[in-house]
Protein backbone atom coordinates (compact mmCIF):
# COMPACT_ATOMS: atom_id res chain seq x y z
CA UNK A 1 0.00 0.00 0.00
CA UNK A 2 2.79 2.20 0.05
CA UNK A 3 2.33 3.34 -3.73
CA UNK A 4 -1.25 3.36 -3.48
CA UNK A 5 -2.82 5.97 -5.69
CA UNK A 6 -4.31 9.50 -4.03
CA UNK A 7 -8.11 8.96 -2.89
CA UNK A 8 -10.06 11.50 -5.12
CA UNK A 9 -11.79 13.99 -3.10
CA UNK A 10 -15.86 14.55 -3.89
CA UNK A 11 -18.35 17.09 -3.53
CA UNK A 12 -20.68 17.17 -6.51
CA UNK A 13 -22.48 20.37 -4.73
CA UNK A 14 -19.87 22.98 -4.34
CA UNK A 15 -20.27 26.06 -6.49
CA UNK A 16 -18.15 26.96 -9.06
CA UNK A 17 -14.79 26.72 -7.89
CA UNK A 18 -11.44 28.17 -9.83
CA UNK A 19 -8.39 25.12 -9.65
CA UNK A 20 -4.80 24.70 -9.79
CA UNK A 21 -4.08 21.64 -12.39
CA UNK A 22 -1.94 19.97 -9.97
CA UNK A 23 -4.54 19.47 -7.32
CA UNK A 24 -6.89 17.69 -9.92
CA UNK A 25 -7.48 14.20 -9.34
CA UNK A 26 -5.65 12.06 -12.01
CA UNK A 27 -4.79 8.53 -11.78
CA UNK A 28 -3.66 7.95 -15.04
CA UNK A 29 -0.50 10.08 -13.88
CA UNK A 30 2.36 8.12 -12.05
CA UNK A 31 3.33 9.55 -9.12
CA UNK A 32 0.45 11.83 -8.86
CA UNK A 33 -0.57 14.14 -5.70
CA UNK A 34 -4.20 15.77 -6.65
CA UNK A 35 -6.76 14.99 -5.13
CA UNK A 36 -9.85 16.85 -5.66
CA UNK A 37 -12.30 16.14 -8.60
CA UNK A 38 -14.17 19.12 -9.45
CA UNK A 39 -17.48 19.88 -10.60
CA UNK A 40 -18.31 20.64 -14.58
CA UNK A 41 -18.11 23.86 -15.32
CA UNK A 42 -15.37 24.69 -12.77
CA UNK A 43 -12.21 26.31 -14.00
CA UNK A 44 -8.60 24.48 -13.99
CA UNK A 45 -5.38 26.66 -14.02
CA UNK A 46 -2.49 25.78 -15.63
CA UNK A 47 0.42 28.14 -15.09
CA UNK A 48 2.10 26.55 -18.29
CA UNK A 49 -0.65 25.47 -20.77
CA UNK A 50 -3.28 28.02 -20.21
CA UNK A 51 -7.00 27.78 -18.36
CA UNK A 52 -8.87 24.43 -18.78
CA UNK A 53 -12.86 24.04 -18.40
CA UNK A 54 -14.58 21.09 -16.70
CA UNK A 55 -16.55 19.58 -19.44
CA UNK A 56 -17.26 16.16 -17.64
CA UNK A 57 -16.98 14.34 -14.73
CA UNK A 58 -17.52 10.90 -13.77
CA UNK A 59 -17.92 10.88 -9.71
CA UNK A 60 -17.47 6.60 -9.33
CA UNK A 61 -14.13 7.08 -10.76
CA UNK A 62 -13.20 10.06 -9.73
CA UNK A 63 -11.73 11.16 -13.67
CA UNK A 64 -12.49 14.18 -14.88
CA UNK A 65 -12.19 15.78 -18.85
CA UNK A 66 -10.45 18.97 -19.36
CA UNK A 67 -10.78 21.03 -22.31
CA UNK A 68 -8.96 23.81 -23.09
CA UNK A 69 -10.82 27.35 -23.31
CA UNK A 70 -9.15 30.76 -23.51
CA UNK A 71 -11.03 34.24 -22.20
CA UNK A 72 -13.06 35.91 -24.45
CA UNK A 73 -11.80 39.76 -25.58
CA UNK A 74 -14.42 42.67 -26.03
CA UNK A 75 -12.08 43.79 -28.70
CA UNK A 76 -9.25 42.80 -30.54
CA UNK A 77 -8.59 39.12 -31.85
CA UNK A 78 -7.06 36.30 -28.74
CA UNK A 79 -3.53 34.68 -29.45
CA UNK A 80 -5.51 31.15 -30.84
CA UNK A 81 -7.02 33.64 -33.61
CA UNK A 82 -3.97 35.71 -34.15
CA UNK A 83 -2.55 32.23 -35.76
CA UNK A 84 -4.90 31.66 -37.73
CA UNK A 85 -6.38 35.09 -39.02
CA UNK A 86 -3.51 36.96 -38.22
CA UNK A 87 -1.43 38.73 -41.16
CA UNK A 88 1.76 37.66 -42.02
CA UNK A 89 3.47 34.22 -43.76
CA UNK A 90 0.61 31.59 -44.53
CA UNK A 91 -1.90 30.73 -47.17
CA UNK A 92 -5.45 31.69 -46.75
CA UNK A 93 -6.77 27.68 -45.90
CA UNK A 94 -5.19 28.91 -42.88
CA UNK A 95 -8.23 29.35 -41.36
CA UNK A 96 -9.23 25.43 -41.82
CA UNK A 97 -11.81 24.03 -39.07
CA UNK A 98 -12.43 20.68 -38.18
CA UNK A 99 -16.10 20.36 -38.04
CA UNK A 100 -17.72 17.68 -34.69
CA UNK A 101 -20.63 16.10 -34.72
CA UNK A 102 -22.17 15.11 -30.82
CA UNK A 103 -24.81 13.39 -31.84
CA UNK A 104 -23.08 10.21 -32.66
CA UNK A 105 -21.01 7.93 -30.15
CA UNK A 106 -18.47 8.55 -30.40
CA UNK A 107 -18.58 11.74 -32.25
CA UNK A 108 -17.98 12.08 -35.58
CA UNK A 109 -14.66 14.83 -36.61
CA UNK A 110 -14.16 15.58 -40.08
CA UNK A 111 -11.16 18.07 -41.42
CA UNK A 112 -11.76 20.62 -43.25
CA UNK A 113 -12.05 19.15 -47.13
CA UNK A 114 -9.82 22.44 -48.41
CA UNK A 115 -7.13 20.60 -46.40
CA UNK A 116 -4.72 18.84 -48.88
CA UNK A 117 -1.96 16.48 -47.91
CA UNK A 118 0.60 16.65 -50.62
CA UNK A 119 3.22 13.62 -51.32
CA UNK A 120 3.08 9.42 -52.37
CA UNK A 121 4.33 8.63 -48.78
CA UNK A 122 1.50 10.34 -46.96
CA UNK A 123 -0.35 8.11 -44.92
CA UNK A 124 -2.24 9.13 -41.61
CA UNK A 125 -2.87 12.46 -39.74
CA UNK A 126 -3.43 13.02 -36.05
CA UNK A 127 -4.99 16.10 -34.39
CA UNK A 128 -4.06 17.33 -30.91
CA UNK A 129 -5.69 20.04 -28.80
CA UNK A 130 -3.67 23.27 -28.67
CA UNK A 131 0.08 23.36 -30.18
CA UNK A 132 2.00 21.28 -28.27
CA UNK A 133 2.31 18.16 -30.59
CA UNK A 134 4.85 16.87 -28.28
CA UNK A 135 4.96 13.58 -26.09
CA UNK A 136 2.67 15.63 -23.36
CA UNK A 137 0.44 16.73 -26.13
CA UNK A 138 -3.47 16.01 -25.77
CA UNK A 139 -4.27 13.61 -29.03
CA UNK A 140 -8.06 13.39 -29.26
CA UNK A 141 -8.32 12.02 -32.54
CA UNK A 142 -9.45 8.39 -33.11
CA UNK A 143 -10.04 5.73 -35.85
CA UNK A 144 -11.99 2.69 -35.79
CA UNK A 145 -12.66 -0.47 -38.26
CA UNK A 146 -16.12 -1.17 -39.75
CA UNK A 147 -16.76 -3.68 -36.65
CA UNK A 148 -16.22 -0.52 -34.77
CA UNK A 149 -12.85 -1.91 -33.19
CA UNK A 150 -10.43 1.01 -32.51
CA UNK A 151 -7.50 1.20 -34.61
CA UNK A 152 -5.33 4.10 -33.21
CA UNK A 153 -5.62 7.91 -32.75
CA UNK A 154 -4.11 7.96 -36.73
CA UNK A 155 -6.51 9.01 -39.20
CA UNK A 156 -5.94 7.90 -42.33
CA UNK A 157 -5.65 9.61 -45.95
CA UNK A 158 -7.32 9.41 -49.44
CA UNK A 159 -6.40 10.46 -52.48
CA UNK A 160 -8.86 12.97 -53.83
CA UNK A 161 -10.64 12.75 -57.44
CA UNK A 162 -9.17 14.49 -60.31
CA UNK A 163 -10.92 14.73 -63.75
CA UNK A 164 -7.49 15.26 -65.60
CA UNK A 165 -4.52 13.44 -64.13
CA UNK A 166 -3.77 9.99 -62.40
CA UNK A 167 -3.70 10.93 -59.08
CA UNK A 168 -1.23 9.54 -56.40
CA UNK A 169 -0.07 12.14 -54.33
CA UNK A 170 -3.03 14.62 -53.32
CA UNK A 171 -5.02 13.40 -50.48
CA UNK A 172 -7.19 14.68 -48.02
CA UNK A 173 -8.17 12.77 -44.20
CA UNK A 174 -10.86 10.45 -43.67
CA UNK A 175 -13.37 10.80 -41.24
CA UNK A 176 -12.39 10.38 -38.14
CA UNK A 177 -14.17 10.35 -34.33
CA UNK A 178 -13.12 11.78 -30.71
CA UNK A 179 -14.38 10.79 -27.44
CA UNK A 180 -13.61 14.24 -26.14
CA UNK A 181 -15.84 17.11 -25.88
CA UNK A 182 -14.06 20.10 -28.07
CA UNK A 183 -15.26 24.24 -27.41
CA UNK A 184 -16.36 26.00 -30.78
CA UNK A 185 -12.98 27.93 -32.17
CA UNK A 186 -10.68 25.51 -29.87
CA UNK A 187 -7.41 25.77 -31.89
CA UNK A 188 -6.12 22.33 -32.32
CA UNK A 189 -3.17 21.31 -34.63
CA UNK A 190 -3.27 18.56 -37.37
CA UNK A 191 0.01 16.51 -37.70
CA UNK A 192 0.89 14.70 -40.96
CA UNK A 193 3.10 11.05 -40.68
CA UNK A 194 4.34 9.33 -43.70
CA UNK A 195 4.27 5.41 -44.37
CA UNK A 196 7.62 5.03 -41.90
CA UNK A 197 6.02 7.54 -39.07
CA UNK A 198 8.27 10.60 -39.92
CA UNK A 199 6.26 14.13 -39.38
CA UNK A 200 6.19 15.55 -42.81
CA UNK A 201 4.01 18.65 -42.14
CA UNK A 202 1.78 20.45 -39.36
CA UNK A 203 -1.21 22.74 -40.19
CA UNK A 204 -3.52 24.85 -37.68
CA UNK A 205 -7.92 24.66 -37.41
CA UNK A 206 -9.79 25.74 -35.30
CA UNK A 207 -13.08 23.49 -34.24
CA UNK A 208 -16.59 24.01 -34.94
CA UNK A 209 -19.60 22.65 -33.36
CA UNK A 210 -22.12 21.15 -35.95
CA UNK A 211 -25.12 20.82 -33.89
CA UNK A 212 -24.25 23.16 -31.16
CA UNK A 213 -28.23 24.99 -32.45
CA UNK A 214 -30.76 23.75 -30.10
CA UNK A 215 -33.68 22.73 -32.45
CA UNK A 216 -37.50 23.55 -31.59
CA UNK A 217 -38.72 20.71 -30.49
CA UNK A 218 -35.12 19.01 -28.50
CA UNK A 219 -36.73 17.62 -25.05
CA UNK A 220 -35.83 18.54 -21.75
CA UNK A 221 -33.40 15.41 -20.04
CA UNK A 222 -36.13 15.04 -16.75
CA UNK A 223 -35.25 12.37 -14.23
CA UNK A 224 -38.24 9.46 -14.51
CA UNK A 225 -37.07 7.50 -11.31
CA UNK A 226 -34.87 6.94 -8.68
CA UNK A 227 -33.87 3.03 -7.42
CA UNK A 228 -31.69 1.15 -4.65
CA UNK A 229 -29.57 -1.41 -5.96
CA UNK A 230 -28.45 -3.58 -2.63
CA UNK A 231 -26.77 -5.81 -4.79
CA UNK A 232 -26.49 -9.69 -3.72
CA UNK A 233 -28.97 -8.25 -0.72
CA UNK A 234 -31.87 -6.92 -2.89
CA UNK A 235 -34.77 -10.01 -2.25
CA UNK A 236 -35.64 -11.30 -5.59
CA UNK A 237 -39.05 -11.11 -4.98
CA UNK A 238 -39.43 -7.81 -4.35
CA UNK A 239 -36.78 -5.19 -5.70
CA UNK A 240 -38.49 -2.62 -3.02
CA UNK A 241 -36.77 -4.84 -0.12
CA UNK A 242 -33.44 -5.65 1.23
CA UNK A 243 -32.60 -8.80 2.76
CA UNK A 244 -30.64 -7.99 5.51
CA UNK A 245 -28.12 -10.67 7.24
CA UNK A 246 -27.88 -11.30 11.22
CA UNK A 247 -24.21 -10.01 11.81
CA UNK A 248 -23.68 -7.72 9.01
CA UNK A 249 -22.54 -3.85 9.26
CA UNK A 250 -24.77 -1.32 7.43
CA UNK A 251 -21.64 -0.10 6.41
CA UNK A 252 -20.45 -3.62 4.25
CA UNK A 253 -24.45 -3.61 2.40
CA UNK A 254 -22.52 -1.22 -0.18
CA UNK A 255 -25.65 0.41 -1.25
CA UNK A 256 -26.13 2.13 -4.45
CA UNK A 257 -28.64 5.02 -6.14
CA UNK A 258 -29.38 5.01 -9.88
CA UNK A 259 -31.03 7.85 -11.56
CA UNK A 260 -33.11 7.10 -14.78
CA UNK A 261 -33.40 10.01 -16.85
CA UNK A 262 -36.28 10.25 -19.54
CA UNK A 263 -33.53 9.72 -22.04
CA UNK A 264 -32.67 6.16 -20.98
CA UNK A 265 -29.56 7.10 -19.69
CA UNK A 266 -28.33 6.32 -15.90
CA UNK A 267 -26.46 7.53 -13.18
CA UNK A 268 -25.17 5.25 -10.80
CA UNK A 269 -24.09 6.98 -7.15
CA UNK A 270 -22.69 5.37 -4.02
CA UNK A 271 -25.58 5.63 -0.92
CA UNK A 272 -23.13 8.02 1.08
CA UNK A 273 -24.91 11.12 2.29
CA UNK A 274 -23.92 12.97 -0.77
CA UNK A 275 -26.52 12.99 -3.52
CA UNK A 276 -28.25 9.66 -2.00
CA UNK A 277 -29.37 9.22 1.56
CA UNK A 278 -31.04 6.26 3.25
CA UNK A 279 -33.25 6.78 6.43
CA UNK A 280 -34.02 4.52 8.71
CA UNK A 281 -30.88 2.25 8.74
CA UNK A 282 -29.29 4.15 10.78
CA UNK A 283 -29.99 2.69 14.46
CA UNK A 284 -31.64 -0.26 13.10
CA UNK A 285 -30.05 -3.48 15.05
CA UNK A 286 -30.65 -6.90 13.15
CA UNK A 287 -31.22 -9.26 16.15
CA UNK A 288 -34.80 -10.96 15.14
CA UNK A 289 -35.27 -13.37 12.02
CA UNK A 290 -37.97 -11.96 9.98
CA UNK A 291 -38.08 -8.21 11.04
CA UNK A 292 -38.89 -6.20 8.34
CA UNK A 293 -38.48 -1.70 8.89
CA UNK A 294 -39.55 0.97 6.56
CA UNK A 295 -36.62 2.64 4.71
CA UNK A 296 -36.41 6.11 2.64
CA UNK A 297 -34.07 6.96 -0.24
CA UNK A 298 -33.62 10.48 -1.16
CA UNK A 299 -32.15 11.59 -3.86
CA UNK A 300 -30.94 15.24 -4.31
CA UNK A 301 -31.35 17.29 -7.43
CA UNK A 302 -28.37 19.10 -8.74
CA UNK A 303 -28.91 22.81 -9.69
CA UNK A 304 -29.09 21.61 -13.67
CA UNK A 305 -31.67 18.48 -12.93
CA UNK A 306 -35.58 18.28 -13.92
CA UNK A 307 -37.40 16.05 -11.63
CA UNK A 308 -40.34 14.46 -14.10
CA UNK A 309 -41.67 12.32 -11.39
CA UNK A 310 -43.75 14.39 -9.57
CA UNK A 311 -44.01 18.55 -8.47
CA UNK A 312 -40.75 20.11 -7.79
CA UNK A 313 -40.46 19.96 -3.83
CA UNK A 314 -38.78 23.33 -2.06
CA UNK A 315 -35.79 21.47 -0.81
CA UNK A 316 -34.85 19.60 -4.72
CA UNK A 317 -35.26 16.29 -3.41
CA UNK A 318 -36.72 12.96 -4.60
CA UNK A 319 -37.73 10.02 -2.41
CA UNK A 320 -38.67 6.38 -2.84
CA UNK A 321 -40.19 3.78 -0.37
CA UNK A 322 -38.10 0.66 0.36
CA UNK A 323 -37.92 -1.58 3.16
CA UNK A 324 -35.69 -4.09 5.04
CA UNK A 325 -36.20 -7.36 6.02
CA UNK A 326 -33.93 -9.08 8.55
CA UNK A 327 -32.45 -12.83 6.99
CA UNK A 328 -31.12 -15.56 8.70
CA UNK A 329 -27.68 -15.44 9.76
CA UNK A 330 -24.89 -16.01 7.31
CA UNK A 331 -21.49 -16.91 8.81
CA UNK A 332 -20.00 -15.64 4.97
CA UNK A 333 -21.36 -12.26 5.52
CA UNK A 334 -19.14 -11.34 8.84
CA UNK A 335 -16.07 -10.41 8.06
CA UNK A 336 -13.29 -8.80 9.25
CA UNK A 337 -9.45 -7.66 7.98
CA UNK A 338 -6.77 -8.52 10.45
CA UNK A 339 -4.03 -5.46 9.14
CA UNK A 340 -0.62 -4.82 10.30
CA UNK A 341 2.21 -2.70 9.43
CA UNK A 342 5.15 -4.35 7.70
CA UNK A 343 8.50 -2.80 7.84
CA UNK A 344 10.50 -2.20 4.53
CA UNK A 345 13.43 0.14 5.04
CA UNK A 346 14.08 3.60 6.07
CA UNK A 347 13.48 5.14 3.15
CA UNK A 348 9.90 3.37 2.32
CA UNK A 349 8.81 3.12 5.89
CA UNK A 350 5.92 0.17 6.39
CA UNK A 351 3.48 -1.35 4.26
CA UNK A 352 0.28 -2.90 4.77
CA UNK A 353 -0.85 -6.94 4.97
CA UNK A 354 -3.97 -7.79 5.06
CA UNK A 355 -5.86 -10.90 5.62
CA UNK A 356 -9.36 -11.99 5.90
CA UNK A 357 -11.65 -13.97 7.75
CA UNK A 358 -15.40 -14.70 8.22
CA UNK A 359 -17.60 -16.36 10.68
CA UNK A 360 -17.66 -19.54 8.95
CA UNK A 361 -13.99 -19.98 10.31
CA UNK A 362 -13.26 -22.53 7.39
CA UNK A 363 -10.35 -19.93 5.39
CA UNK A 364 -7.66 -17.58 5.73
CA UNK A 365 -7.15 -15.38 2.98
CA UNK A 366 -4.62 -12.93 2.35
CA UNK A 367 -5.74 -10.51 0.37
CA UNK A 368 -3.10 -7.87 0.09
CA UNK A 369 -3.32 -8.28 -3.79
CA UNK A 370 -7.42 -7.25 -3.73
CA UNK A 371 -7.57 -4.29 -1.14
CA UNK A 372 -8.61 -1.23 -2.37
CA UNK A 373 -9.51 2.10 -0.52
CA UNK A 374 -12.40 2.07 0.68
CA UNK A 375 -13.88 5.80 0.56
CA UNK A 376 -12.55 9.32 -0.13
CA UNK A 377 -11.02 9.63 3.29
CA UNK A 378 -6.80 9.77 3.39
CA UNK A 379 -3.95 6.74 1.81
CA UNK A 380 -2.03 5.50 4.17
CA UNK A 381 1.26 7.01 4.68
CA UNK A 382 4.04 4.61 5.49
CA UNK A 383 6.61 7.46 7.12
CA UNK A 384 4.08 8.78 9.19
CA UNK A 385 4.80 8.23 12.68
CA UNK A 386 3.14 9.53 16.06
CA UNK A 387 -0.42 10.34 14.59
CA UNK A 388 -2.79 8.29 14.61
CA UNK A 389 -4.20 7.34 10.70
CA UNK A 390 -7.80 6.64 10.75
CA UNK A 391 -8.23 4.51 7.19
CA UNK A 392 -11.04 2.91 5.29
CA UNK A 393 -10.12 -0.47 3.42
CA UNK A 394 -12.63 -2.19 0.85
CA UNK A 395 -12.35 -5.35 -0.89
CA UNK A 396 -14.52 -6.82 -3.48
CA UNK A 397 -15.92 -10.29 -1.96
CA UNK A 398 -16.17 -12.51 -4.95
CA UNK A 399 -12.74 -11.55 -6.43
CA UNK A 400 -11.64 -13.24 -3.05
CA UNK A 401 -13.09 -16.51 -3.24
CA UNK A 402 -16.20 -17.13 -6.37
CA UNK A 403 -17.94 -18.27 -4.01
CA UNK A 404 -18.69 -15.49 -2.71
CA UNK A 405 -21.80 -13.46 -3.73
CA UNK A 406 -20.34 -9.90 -5.52
CA UNK A 407 -20.23 -7.45 -2.66
CA UNK A 408 -18.11 -5.03 -1.37
CA UNK A 409 -16.85 -5.14 2.25
CA UNK A 410 -15.06 -2.13 3.74
CA UNK A 411 -13.67 -1.83 6.99
CA UNK A 412 -11.91 1.17 9.06
CA UNK A 413 -8.92 0.92 11.40
CA UNK A 414 -6.96 3.22 13.53
CA UNK A 415 -2.95 2.65 12.87
CA UNK A 416 -0.30 4.22 14.81
CA UNK A 417 3.22 3.95 13.27
CA UNK A 418 5.52 4.76 16.44
CA UNK A 419 9.03 4.25 15.38
CA UNK A 420 11.55 3.24 12.56
CA UNK A 421 11.18 -1.28 12.28
CA UNK A 422 14.16 -1.70 13.11
CA UNK A 423 14.10 0.70 16.60
CA UNK A 424 14.51 -1.66 19.50
CA UNK A 425 13.30 1.46 22.08
CA UNK A 426 9.72 0.90 22.55
CA UNK A 427 6.79 -0.27 20.29
CA UNK A 428 7.06 0.35 16.64
CA UNK A 429 3.41 0.33 16.03
CA UNK A 430 -0.17 -0.04 16.79
CA UNK A 431 -3.58 -0.92 15.51
CA UNK A 432 -7.25 -0.01 16.92
CA UNK A 433 -9.71 -2.27 15.11
CA UNK A 434 -12.67 -0.66 17.04
CA UNK A 435 -12.99 2.69 18.10
CA UNK A 436 -11.43 3.55 21.81
CA UNK A 437 -9.85 0.11 21.87
CA UNK A 438 -7.51 0.17 24.61
CA UNK A 439 -5.13 -1.67 24.70
CA UNK A 440 -4.86 -1.32 21.27
CA UNK A 441 -3.08 -4.28 19.51
CA UNK A 442 0.81 -4.58 19.43
CA UNK A 443 1.11 -2.59 22.89
CA UNK A 444 4.19 -4.52 24.16
CA UNK A 445 3.81 -7.12 21.24
CA UNK A 446 7.06 -8.52 19.49
CA UNK A 447 9.17 -12.19 18.72
CA UNK A 448 12.46 -11.95 20.24
CA UNK A 449 14.94 -13.91 17.79
CA UNK A 450 18.26 -14.98 19.15
CA UNK A 451 20.67 -16.41 16.60
CA UNK A 452 21.85 -20.43 16.57
CA UNK A 453 23.26 -20.38 13.96
CA UNK A 454 23.12 -19.83 9.71
CA UNK A 455 19.43 -20.16 8.71
CA UNK A 456 18.58 -21.17 12.28
CA UNK A 457 16.46 -19.16 15.07
CA UNK A 458 15.26 -19.48 18.48
CA UNK A 459 11.57 -16.96 18.25
CA UNK A 460 10.62 -15.97 21.85
CA UNK A 461 7.07 -14.67 21.67
CA UNK A 462 6.22 -14.46 24.85
CA UNK A 463 6.71 -10.59 24.99
CA UNK A 464 7.80 -10.59 28.46
CA UNK A 465 4.93 -11.97 29.86
CA UNK A 466 4.68 -15.38 32.08
CA UNK A 467 1.07 -15.79 32.67
CA UNK A 468 -1.16 -17.40 30.02
CA UNK A 469 -3.73 -15.28 29.86
CA UNK A 470 -2.34 -12.28 30.17
CA UNK A 471 -0.39 -13.54 27.15
CA UNK A 472 -3.61 -14.82 24.52
CA UNK A 473 -5.46 -11.21 26.01
CA UNK A 474 -2.50 -9.08 24.18
CA UNK A 475 -1.84 -11.29 21.44
CA UNK A 476 -4.97 -12.69 20.45
CA UNK A 477 -8.19 -11.22 22.38
CA UNK A 478 -6.45 -7.59 21.76
CA UNK A 479 -6.78 -8.10 17.46
CA UNK A 480 -10.92 -8.78 17.86
CA UNK A 481 -11.34 -11.94 16.35
CA UNK A 482 -14.82 -12.58 15.56
CA UNK A 483 -17.74 -14.09 17.53
CA UNK A 484 -21.07 -14.77 17.06
CA UNK A 485 -22.51 -12.14 19.86
CA UNK A 486 -26.01 -14.24 20.21
CA UNK A 487 -24.10 -17.35 21.41
CA UNK A 488 -20.31 -16.70 22.54
CA UNK A 489 -19.06 -13.99 24.79
CA UNK A 490 -16.09 -13.78 23.12
CA UNK A 491 -13.85 -15.87 20.23
CA UNK A 492 -12.88 -19.05 20.99
CA UNK A 493 -9.76 -20.02 22.45
CA UNK A 494 -7.41 -21.52 20.31
CA UNK A 495 -5.07 -24.63 20.88
CA UNK A 496 -3.15 -24.50 18.08
CA UNK A 497 -0.86 -21.97 16.82
CA UNK A 498 0.67 -22.01 13.08
CA UNK A 499 3.90 -19.61 12.74
CA UNK A 500 4.10 -17.95 8.86
CA UNK A 501 8.17 -17.24 8.88
CA UNK A 502 8.65 -16.18 5.23
CA UNK A 503 5.72 -17.85 3.71
CA UNK A 504 6.74 -21.02 5.90
CA UNK A 505 4.23 -23.23 8.04
CA UNK A 506 5.65 -24.07 11.78
CA UNK A 507 2.85 -25.76 13.86
CA UNK A 508 2.96 -25.88 17.40
CA UNK A 509 0.02 -26.93 20.17
CA UNK A 510 -0.67 -23.07 22.19
CA UNK A 511 0.47 -24.96 25.13
CA UNK A 512 4.03 -24.22 24.14
CA UNK A 513 3.57 -20.79 23.91
CA UNK A 514 6.87 -19.78 26.57
CA UNK A 515 8.56 -21.91 25.22
CA UNK A 516 11.12 -20.93 22.44
CA UNK A 517 10.01 -22.07 18.95
CA UNK A 518 13.05 -22.96 16.77
CA UNK A 519 12.68 -21.95 12.58
CA UNK A 520 15.04 -22.59 9.82
CA UNK A 521 15.22 -19.32 8.03
CA UNK A 522 16.69 -15.80 7.42
CA UNK A 523 15.19 -13.46 10.04
CA UNK A 524 15.17 -9.84 9.00
CA UNK A 525 15.33 -7.19 12.12
CA UNK A 526 11.77 -5.39 11.96
CA UNK A 527 10.48 -7.58 9.98
CA UNK A 528 6.68 -9.83 11.02
CA UNK A 529 5.68 -13.37 11.78
CA UNK A 530 2.50 -13.86 11.42
CA UNK A 531 0.50 -16.39 14.28
CA UNK A 532 -2.50 -18.01 12.67
CA UNK A 533 -5.22 -19.14 15.88
CA UNK A 534 -7.02 -22.40 15.06
CA UNK A 535 -9.20 -24.49 17.48
CA UNK A 536 -9.11 -28.02 16.54
CA UNK A 537 -11.84 -30.25 17.57
CA UNK A 538 -10.99 -33.82 16.12
CA UNK A 539 -10.14 -32.88 12.64
CA UNK A 540 -12.11 -30.35 12.58
CA UNK A 541 -10.22 -26.93 12.43
CA UNK A 542 -11.68 -23.53 13.20
CA UNK A 543 -9.47 -20.59 11.80
CA UNK A 544 -10.45 -18.51 14.18
CA UNK A 545 -7.82 -15.14 13.15
CA UNK A 546 -4.08 -13.72 13.02
CA UNK A 547 -1.60 -11.80 14.85
CA UNK A 548 1.29 -9.67 13.74
CA UNK A 549 4.83 -9.83 15.61
CA UNK A 550 7.34 -7.34 15.16
CA UNK A 551 10.93 -9.35 14.80
CA UNK A 552 14.15 -8.03 16.88
CA UNK A 553 17.19 -9.77 16.86
CA UNK A 554 19.14 -10.68 19.51
CA UNK A 555 23.06 -12.41 19.47
CA UNK A 556 23.57 -11.53 15.83
CA UNK A 557 27.04 -12.92 15.27
CA UNK A 558 29.26 -9.70 14.11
Amino acid sequence: MANAAPTPIINPDLPFTEWNRSDIYDPSTPGGTGVYVPNVDDLVVDYTQGFFRVTAVDYTTGVSILTRWTLPLTAGINDNENVLLGAGPGTIADSYRVFINTNTKPYALALDKRLRVYGSTTTSVVLFTGTDISATGNIVSQYYDSNWNLLGAKIPLEVVATNDLTNVAIKAPKVGYTTTPLSDGELMTVVTYDDVGTVVSTAKVLAQNTNFIRTTNAALKYIKSITLDAGPFQDPSNSQNILYPINMPVANLNLMGVVTYSDGTTSVLPVDGTKFKIFGLENFLATQQGQTIPLVLVYTLSPDEYNYIGAPSSNTTITAEYSATTAPTDGAYSVKMFIYPVWVSAVNGYRLQYYLYNLDRQNVYDVTSLVEAGGTGPAFQPLLYNTQQNLTFAVQMNLVDPSFAAWRFAQTIGISLLRPGDDQSGDNWWVQYSPGQSPQYGVGTLALSTYVQVNNWNIDLTSGLTDFASWLNRVYYAAQPLYDSRSETQAPQPNIMVLNVNGTMYEFPITQWNMPFNVQETLLEGDDIFVEWIYRDGQNDLQLGVSAFIIHLTGVPV
